[in-house]
């Protein structure tokens, strides 16, 4: 059975299809802090984006414990006298298994649940996540220990005003990926429980000390490495965690063509670590509100969770984090 055509858009004679999004490098260079245009880089500003939280893996750079499908500078970049190796960490693969299996799964928490757990002063739940890994690992040779640090890499938007200030015009994903330390010591309480406002302040002081001026730091460190994409700042495996959200895009009100969309599900990989937050598909019956009234979670949040498999069957038996509740 050959299934039917979809509907194709109608486009009205005058209507304007255009994004309005342009990309802007020179608005991105002009909020680079001192003078990008000199031979050589401020060493202070360079020391002030180094101490930034935010981490430095070194693509380049290699040890014993990097696999050999990771290669090192192409030779055009190793040539270079500027060219710096290690310019940042090695990368740690010792703690990311590249061939374990993972799983993926979407859980729903309901806008009541978003209350709750915003009332106890966070909606992010690396605790329970971090818990579920320390199961999964209990007794192994990978086993993790109380003064680990893990990591919860997070992105951090770049467009607006009190942050940096590219506009919401400005295309393509303008971000930093600020690095949220804490020892494994601190997620030793179920969500909800009394070390979830501990974790809420470290999240909240980490991307506050991402300020304009430091970020404008940041931007004139960049302009001068030689092969920026080199630096990573965020990694996967047991002690790292890649966090993003996807809301406040009004994704539910666009048309792509055959009517607004029913539910939607970011699309990644099955890598060990990446967490995504999205909202909720609209639900029938849920009162209209005024734009003062509404919350971005009034419809819950879809929230995206990629593991190991073992620590994911970890994390969906932890009623605790189903609940978000103790």
């Amino acid at each position: 059975m050959v299934p039917e055509p979809l509907p194709q858009p109608t486009i009205e004679p005058g209507d304007d299809t255009r994004s309005p999004c342009q990309l802007q490098p020179d608005k991105l260079d002009a909020r680079a802090a001192g003078d990008i245009n000199k031979a050589k880089a401020d060493e202070h500003l360079q020391v002030k984006a180094i101490s930034a939280p935010l981490l430095r893996g070194d693509w380049y750079a290699s040890d014993h414990r990097t696999p050999s499908w990771v290669k090192g500078a192409p030779k055009v970049i190793a040539d270079r006298e500027d060219v710096k190796v290690p310019a940042g960490e090695f990368m740690q693969f010792a703690d990311w298994d590249t061939s374990a299996q993972v799983g993926h799964v979407v859980v729903h928490f309901t806008a009541e649940d978003v209350d709750t757990v915003y009332a106890a002063a966070s909606t992010d739940p690396a605790i329970a996540i971090v818990q579920a890994r320390k199961r999964a690992y209990h007794g192994s040779k990978a086993a993790l220990v109380m003064h680990d640090v893990m990591h919860a890499n997070t992105s951090l938007s770049l467009r607006p005003a009190s942050r940096f200030g590219l506009g919401e015009d400005f295309a393509g994903s303008p971000i930093q990926i600020a690095d949220v330390a804490l020892p494994l010591s601190a997620f030793t309480g179920p969500p909800g429980g009394k070390t979830l406002p501990i974790v809420a302040s470290t999240f909240r002081k980490t991307l506050a000390s991402l300020d304009g001026e430091t970020l404008r730091a940041q931007v004139h460190s960049l302009a001068y490495e030689a092969s920026p994409q080199r630096i990573w700042q965020a990694f996967l495996g047991r002690k790292h965690v890649i966090f993003t959200s996807w809301v406040k895009e009004a994704a539910y009100e666009v048309d792509f063509g055959v009517g607004e969309p029913v539910w939607m599900e970011s699309v990644m990989d099955d890598l060990d670590g990446i967490v995504v937050l999205c909202e909720g598909a609209p639900l029938p019956g849920v009162a209209e509100l005024s734009d003062q009234e509404k919350k971005w979670w009034r419809y819950g949040v879809d929230l995206g969770v990629h593991l190991e498999t073992k620590a994911l069957a970890e994390l969906i038996a932890d009623v605790s984090f189903l609940l978000l509740r103790e």
